[in-house]
């Protein structure tokens, strides 16, 4: 049962220029997909995993540092960074396939549904083997490329193919994947995840531990835990779409061309986003080197860790939207999108303005007192991101809305942006390599703090603020939380881990209290009860 209840904000009385729905809105289609969101376990699941998987990479850069060295290390992020633009043209499959398979699963039209999944997996197959000559080219090119540390050219020539491999084999993961997230089941999702997640780490502890130690090793242990995730993947597929099936018959150019027309502006989007998350370390390597390659890397992981905890929170409300979007309900979309921007950037307050705050002490535990230098970086490469990912559900607006062009343009734009931005600062300002990380900041806040916010607001036919104060909260917590962070490390600095996570519990224990009584209204805690089906 869907339970309306409106929000005392402003409505805009402009007509709509555009349809927003391809689907009729006089004649909705019945919901499917799943009668219990299943919210809560959902995203106790999603924090969970993303908690295990951040504090096993937290332990693993110290680990792989003290084995291979920062120079060597660094090479790792960098692969990873470089191979990750392949995602420019399969998240934008990804994204189409879960959208149209959405709907089609919705309507019951399993020959349709077999179509859209068919397009999707042989034409993410056919990017695959385009791209793997490029690969190869690249990886015999490696050492050339970039500044790889002395005595680890074969190894980084190793590392970048296996990498490559585990790349695009998670990336068929994927497509199998979206079976069970159209069904809401991120439980056993991030069952799966965390198994391909222990046979990697496992696999890369046993190596160091028997055997010379080499770089490649660690895209070996990468591709084996892919191979198990897709394994599962498959499995989960089968169960819960038994009506799909892979035949290569069922590969229809004209439902690509539908498809395409959506994927291709994620396209754009997807090579903006990509200019903005990844170009900073290609930059780092171009003109500071290795070494610093590595440190910036280090801070950067804590940059990640974030959006992965963002993502674990937010990603549960995509399936959600999609079938409030088969509903025709817009006004419920535009009630939760608000919402969740709000509580999204309360949940990340705190965290962000510990790092800030807590961030000499944390380097120090973590990495060792001579690289409490980057401390400076850290607080640059995170102090805006609880603002910035707050913005996340306004992506799973546009997205179902199917409107992605203009967003695809304008974060092209800034991906553009932050580049030149980043090496004006760096070099010609004299900036140092603190300049990336500012120009970087720059260009996320003002696409999702000013551009996403506005656009998502007029598709919604609202008036274009309506989103905006929905920031206030999370800004106001984060610069709270980061000050008496701050505050505490100069006057009783935390000497071990220990002391460090007491602080941090007391932090985020006092200032959840403080939120939930003072930042949400009655109304709004009314809406999250009853739209988004807190059960488990």
């Amino acid at each position: 049962m869907t339970h309306k209840f409106v929000l005392p904000l402003p409505i805009s009385n402009k007509p709509i220029r555009r349809k927003l729905s391809r689907i009729s809105l006089t004649h909705p289609v019945e919901v499917a997909l799943s009668a219990d969101n299943h919210l809560v376990s959902n995203v106790f699941s999603n924090v969970v995993y993303t908690v295990i998987a951040a504090l096993v990479n937290l332990w693993l850069t110290p680990y792989l540092i003290a084995h291979i060295g920062m120079a060597a290390f660094g090479m790792i992020p960098l692969t990873n960074s470089i191979v990750a633009y392949a995602a420019v043209f399969t998240t934008a499959i990804y994204n189409s396939v879960s959208r149209f398979l959405a709907i089609e699963i919705e309507k019951k039209n399993t020959r349709k549904a077999n179509k859209v999944f068919n397009t999707a997996m042989f034409s993410l197959v056919g990017i695959i083997c385009a791209l793997s000559p490029i690969v190869l080219i690249l990886a015999i090119f490696f050492p050339t490329l970039f500044n790889v540390p002395a005595g680890w050219e074969v190894d980084s020539i190793w590392l970048f193919i296996l990498t490559a491999a585990a790349f695009f084999i998670t990336l068929l993961g994927s497509i199998f994947s979206v079976s069970p997230f159209l069904k809401s089941q991120f439980v056993l999702i991030n069952g799966i995840n965390f198994l391909g997640l222990t046979v990697k780490i496992g696999l890369i502890v046993l190596v160091y531990s028997l055997l010379t130690r080499h770089l490649w090793f660690v895209g070996a242990a990468s591709l084996l835990g892919a191979l198990v995730s897709l394994l599962g993947f498959v499995i989960l597929w089968k169960v819960f779409t038994p009506q799909l099936t892979l035949n290569i018959h069922d590969f229809e150019r004209e439902q690509l061309t539908a498809m395409g027309s959506m994927a291709g502006w994620v396209t754009v989007n997807m090579a903006g986003a990509m200019l903005l998350s990844r170009a900073d370390l290609l930059i780092i390597n171009s003109y500071f080197g290795a070494v610093i390659t590595g440190g910036y890397a280090s801070m950067v992981q804590l940059s990640l860790l974030l959006e992965y905890a963002a993502n674990a929170a937010s990603i549960v409300l995509r399936p959600i939207i999609l079938t409030q979007y088969a509903r025709g309900d817009f006004q419920t979309i535009w009630q939760t999108a608000y919402i969740s921007m709000k509580v999204l950037g309360l949940l990340m307050a705190v965290p962000v303005g510990l790092l800030c705050g807590f961030a000499t002490p944390l380097i120090r535990l973590w990495l060792g007192e001579e690289f409490t230098f980057l401390a400076p970086i850290l607080v640059l490469v995170v102090f805006y991101q609880g603002f910035s990912l707050s913005a996340r559900p306004l992506l799973f607006v546009q997205n179902a809305c199917d409107r992605v062009k203009w967003p695809g343009i304008a974060t092209l734009i800034s991906g553009i942006g932050a580049i030149v931005l980043a090496i004006a600062l760096s070099v010609w300002g004299r900036w140092g390599y603190a300049g990336v990380p500012v120009a970087i900041a720059i260009a996320m806040i003002l696409k999702n703090g000013l551009y996403m916010p506005i656009y998502t607001a007029r598709i919604l036919n609202r008036s274009w603020w309506v989103f905006l104060p929905a920031f206030i909260p999370g800004v106001f917590y984060t610069i709270l939380a980061g000050a008496c962070s701050f505050l505490i490390y100069l006057y009783s600095p935390p000497q071990n881990w220990l002391w460090l996570a007491i602080y941090s519990a007391l932090i985020f224990g006092i200032f959840a209290i403080i939120a939930w009584f003072t930042a949400l209204k009655p109304e709004e805690k009314i809406f999250l009860k009853n739209n988004l089906h807190l059960g488990w």
